[in-house]
């Protein structure tokens, strides 16, 4: 239960509820061309391989033939998935079908067909009577509410779990301060929950077994979730408004040798290390205090990219997917991941930020 809950958790991060200013960013068809975010005519006539749209308020539907990502304020998603959907919003629908879902937000109503398995984690999120999902559920959250039936088994991470006439077939694996059942609930499995859960309600004829939850510091989850959460917010700035840099970024990538990879190092170093110190000189000489306040804002910016930088480094050396925007964001949490190993992580997370500095250097005012 401790692994489900760390990795419910840490899907809970990786999908931070996210705002963007616009919409159909990736989408593509099998011609490799863009769409909109309105479906037409044109659009279902060419059959969308994959779709990345991001928005305040988005209301999706048609159908795609692989992956999908949607990130807004509101989603309203209709569309049919021959693949993986990846959802993040403050406000999340899904009534769509779906092979594999993976949900985050505030505020979730699950009402579609997963063909197979189900991941969401949000402050308050429901699983509906008419859901359907096809094998298990993986749910994390502050109130969980599940009325529908699962073939499967259910693990839920929660404060508070509501059980209002679902049918679980399998087994229900909870971690909560409490549980409270109305209706008719039904479970043919075993009932495993932590020792100390509050029950409200009754369930009879069910075969329970209880686990003792050891007392650990969440503080270095929440830590490691707000910053993946953070750098997919500057993920999402590079792919939405830094275009330009982002294109050249990737070009110096793909054209450098092993000896360009040393002198990026030697410059995210340097430059860490006298950026710095030239600000506290010019601090000292109160007239150049104006550039130092510009330098030190241009300092911070750099730096909240820098991890960024390299996870897009990570993905076109190493993991090469196709799709870049899922290729950054899984470059970011591995990145963000390795950086909390203790003792080993600041090390870790120390070359990934002085990297990207170097890289962000060379981009923006090297030639070579």
């Amino acid at each position: 239960m401790k692994k489900i809950l760390i990795f419910v958790f840490g899907l809970f991060l990786t999908l931070t509820p996210l705002s963007a200013s616009a919409c159909g960013v990736g989408s593509t068809t099998k011609n490799g061309e863009s769409l909109d975010c309105v479906e037409t005519a044109e659009a279902e006539e060419a059959k969308e391989q994959s779709r990345f749209d991001a928005g305040t308020k988005l209301t999706t539907s048609g159908e795609v033939k692989k992956s999908s990502f949607f990130a807004g304020n509101e989603i309203i998603d209709d569309t049919k998935i021959n693949g993986l959907a990846f959802m993040a919003g403050n406000e999340l629908i899904s009534n769509g079908e779906y092979e594999y879902g993976f949900l985050a937000g505030n505020r979730i109503e699950i009402n579609g067909k997963y063909e197979r398995d189900l991941f969401a984690a949000g402050n308050n999120l429901t699983i509906a009577d008419d859901a359907k999902v096809g094998r298990d559920v993986f749910v994390a959250g502050n109130i969980i509410t599940v009325k529908a039936e699962i073939p499967g088994d259910i693990f839920i991470a929660a404060n508070k779990i509501i059980l209002d006439g679902a049918a679980i077939e399998g087994d229900l694996n909870v971690a909560a301060n409490s549980v409270e059942f109305r209706g008719d609930v039904k479970i043919n499995g075993t009932f495993k929950h932590n020792d100390d859960i509050k029950k409200i309600g009754e369930i009879k004829g069910v075969n329970e077994e209880t686990y003792t939850i050891p007392k650990i510091r969440l503080d270095p989850v929440y830590s490691t979730l707000f910053g993946i959460a953070s750098k997919l917010v500057a993920m999402i700035v590079l792919v939405l408004v830094c275009k330009k840099f982002l294109a050249a970024l990737i070009e110096k990538i793909n054209s450098d040798t092993s000896s360009d990879v040393t002198r990026t190092v030697l410059i995210g170093v340097g430059s860490l290390l006298l950026v710095p110190i030239s600000m506290i000189v010019l601090l000292i000489t109160i007239v150049g205090v104006p550039v130092a306040i510009a330098v030190g804002a241009a300092y911070a910016v750099m730096l909240y990219f820098s991890s960024v930088v390299t996870a897009i480094y990570v993905n076109e050396k190493w993991l090469k997917i196709k799709n870049g925007v899922v290729g950054a964001a899984l470059g970011v949490v591995i990145i963000s991941l390795a950086s909390s190993i203790p003792y080993l992580g600041a090390l870790i997370g120390l070359i990934a930020t002085t990297f990207g500095f170097g890289y962000t250097i060379r981009v923006l005012f090297w030639k070579k």
